[in-house]
């Protein structure tokens, strides 16, 4: 593996510009949805090779490239997950990643285990292993991002982030104009945003992380470049419609105002405001001039379904018997039972993974919220956000929550 290594390196810029050439084109391929979703598997599956070759070169900017594509999930599984076998693997190799067994590791472990062990109580076996399979996979992404060594490993995971927060933001503005007809290929939901996400409450979800990570720059002194990129995520955050993405922002920021002037930071608080109010004018003058008004206040407080949502919630919760509590019903199965999806992560794990699973999963959280606070990182507050959301939203599969994790099992921000 040395041997390989070295011979990569000796073709560095070689290698990264053809592993970037085919991944772009995996992820136009993608996006215009020029192939079936078997097509573009198969496509990203030949450049495997490349692509290890390229990590082994140059481990830095493969993931940065990963990491840009996380925002692209019109299908499943997404070029994303594809790339992640292969950064675990490279990264491993090359010695940039180290799996600690650490208490984080072995409450993981358990939860994913005990996740297991519940498929036996599930009726829909097929949907069971499914839903705990891509749990797993989660869990390996999780162990990928907090494995990395470097800190400019882990700066890169965030810029890649930002980047693909950016791009998806600003393909879902021109689809809005219908510009390229990119209406027909992202632009689905109405009024809602959903960039090049199937659901506008994770797009909106997902731009709290990057969103929060423009301000820490600009609070950092950043150019106003970091400004400008505040105003466009902050639009998407609001145009996602989605009231828990909102809700997570909003509580991120605060908290990260908090810390700031804990540490007494005045000067870096001013710089943040003045972002941030940049950032709300730009949102109300698009408001106002497309007439959206109505439809933005129309999201402000309780909808209908939310009736409904909470009607289920309680049934789930009551009359539940001991085995059923301790066991859960099994993963994936709560739409099939209540017909309902459960809208709360904490609730779906206790439901279809049971209380056993449930414990090592909470502490797994608050070893990380720990860990985070310890270092009063602007990941806390983004952590902290992101929990909250999962009270009215589940969040167990959104790829944005692990990584998240990941990254706050270190301190990467000072």
């Amino acid at each position: 593996m040395t041997l390989l290594a070295a011979w990569c390196g000796r073709y560095r810029h070689l290698l990264v510009a053809a592993g970037l050439a085919h991944l772009s084109a995996v992820v136009v391929i993608s996006i215009a949805r020029m192939l079936p979703a078997q097509g573009v598997v198969l496509l990203t599956l030949s450049g495997f090779p490349l692509y290890f070759a390229w990590a082994l070169a140059d481990y830095r900017s493969f993931l940065l490239a990963t990491f840009a594509t996380i925002a692209v999930v019109q299908m499943e599984p997404a070029p994303f997950d594809m790339l992640v076998p292969v950064a675990l693997a490279a990264g491993m190799a090359g010695r940039h990643i180290w799996v600690r067994l650490d208490a984080r590791f072995w409450t993981l472990a358990a939860f994913v285990g005990l996740s297991v062990v519940s498929v036996a109580r599930a009726d829909d076996l097929a949907t069971a292993i499914r839903y705990v399979a891509i749990t797993g996979y989660l869990a390996l992404l999780y162990l990928a991002v907090a494995g990395l060594i470097q800190q400019n490993m882990r700066q890169a995971v965030i810029a890649g982030i930002v980047v693909a927060a950016l791009a998806t933001t600003a393909l879902t503005l021109l689809a809005f104009y219908d510009v390229a007809n990119l209406e027909h290929l992202i632009y689905l939901r109405g009024p809602r945003w959903q960039g090049t996400f199937k659901d506008p409450n994770v797009f909106g979800g997902f731009l709290v992380l990057p969103l929060a990570w423009s301000v820490d720059r600009v609070m950092a002194g950043g150019q106003a470049r970091w400004a400008r990129a505040t105003a466009v995520l902050l639009l998407g955050l609001v145009m996602s419609l989605s009231r828990g993405a909102v809700l997570a922002g909003a509580v991120t920021l605060v908290i990260m105002a908090a810390l700031a002037l804990r540490r007494r930071e005045y000067a870096q608080v001013r710089r943040a405001a003045f972002a941030l109010a940049l950032g709300l004018a730009v949102v109300l003058v698009f408001v106002l001039a497309h007439d959206l008004g109505p439809v933005v206040l129309g999201r402000v407080g309780l909808e209908d379904y939310d009736s409904v949502r909470f009607d289920v919630q309680e049934r789930a919760v009551v009359g539940r018997s001991f085995s059923s509590w301790a066991l859960g019903m099994g993963p994936g199965q709560f739409e099939d039972v209540h017909a309902y999806a459960t809208h709360s992560l904490y609730l779906r794990i206790l439901a279809e993974n049971g209380l056993l699973a449930f414990v090592p999963f909470a502490a797994f959280l608050v070893l990380h919220i720990v860990r985070a606070g310890l270092s009063g990182a602007t990941i806390l507050a983004i952590l902290v956000g992101q929990l909250l959301n999962g009270f009215v939203i589940d969040t167990l599969h959104w790829r944005h929550l692990w990584v998240l994790l990941g990254l706050a099992a270190w301190n990467v921000r000072r």
